[in-house]
């Protein structure tokens, strides 16, 4: 039976996506309701977290439900709000991992995981990339952390246009990569946990890798992609819920192990429009989620687990 996986950006506040000159904590506020929600559901999420979150008061909730175990909480490196900072580093920006040093990655990392194991009480076992911006060096600076799991690959999407990094070879199921190439199998420690990436619909694993390498013709790959369904989408909140219901159908017809839904806590507490009432945006957010979760669990029977839970239980074979 499929694995329901709930993974959930933690980060300060960047309305619009942007980064701010003050690190401000204000969207953890809407976190309390998705927990509630989750709760009521018997979902437990992976909330991964970034430096300020994990050293800032405003976070310390986050470490009574690891504690307690409501959650499980992980790291998710933003390196411009994440000491040391190089001396020609651009904090206004938001740089991916992928753009940097493997000196400045370990550094980082390594900042990151002491910050997050004392808010926890224990060594993180989850690591995401900002921008999905998962490469060969900062694979093995998380292998050398002891982290055992990561959720930075976006099958089928070339995020690089926004500052990621092209994921369209990666396996959509979970994988150990190379530590060179991190598409690829390998044998790394650290499982790659993709978020889940799907079509609208059905498409056999070759015919949807071959569509997503095919080179733009004047707008036309798109448009017929679009137009026929065949576009892939990311099962992510922001989605409509009956699109959302429809990928993880897609999903599990395709005995996909995992229905993997990706959040960020801006948009729970909405500051990732610049339109409409923040705590009304914030709002469908949340309702969205809760019907999709209650669908996944109750219409399709998928399990919920967090990410290590479900690394566990995928070394053990069940």
């Amino acid at each position: 039976m499929p694995s329901l996986l709930v993974s959930v950006d933690v980060e300060e506040d960047m309305p619009e996506g942007r980064v701010q000159a003050q690190t401000t904590l204000r969207n953890l506020q809407g976190l309390e309701g998705l927990q509630a929600v989750c709760e009521r559901l018997g979902v437990r999420p992976t909330y991964l977290c970034t430096w300020p979150v994990a050293t800032r008061p405003e976070g310390e909730f986050l470490g009574t439900w690891a504690r307690h175990g409501r959650a499980e909480v992980g790291s998710l490196l933003h390196p411009w709000v994440t000491p040391p900072y190089d001396a020609n580093e651009d904090r206004l920006e938001a740089v991916g991992p992928q753009q940097l040093s493997a000196t400045s990655l370990h550094a980082k990392v390594g900042t990151l995981t002491q910050a997050v194991a004392a808010r926890i009480g224990r060594p993180p076992r989850a690591f995401r990339a900002a921008n999905f911006g998962l490469n060969g060096a900062l694979l093995q600076v998380i292998e050398r952390h002891g982290y055992s799991v990561d959720c930075s690959v976006t099958p089928r999407l070339d995020t690089r246009p926004r500052g990621g990094v092209d994921h369209r070879s990666a396996p959509d199921v979970p994988y150990f990569p190379d530590r060179q190439f991190v598409d690829r199998r390998g044998t790394a420690s650290v499982l790659e946990i993709p978020v889940s990436v799907a079509h609208l619909v059905g498409l056999p694993d070759a015919a949807a890798r071959t569509l997503a390498h095919l080179p733009p013709v004047l707008g036309l790959t798109r448009w017929l992609t679009h137009a026929g369904g065949l576009e892939p989408h990311v099962l992510r909140a922001s989605e409509p819920v009956e699109r959302l219901c429809r990928l993880a159908d897609a999903l599990v017809e395709r005995d996909v192990p995992t229905v993997h839904l990706y959040l960020r806590s801006s948009e729970l507490f909405g500051l990732m429009s610049g339109g409409g009432r923040a705590e009304d945006e914030a709002q469908k957010h949340l309702e969205k989620t809760e019907r999709f979760l209650a669908y996944a669990m109750h219409t399709l029977g998928v399990i919920p687990r967090t990410l290590s839970e479900f690394a566990t239980s995928w070394a053990g074979g069940g």
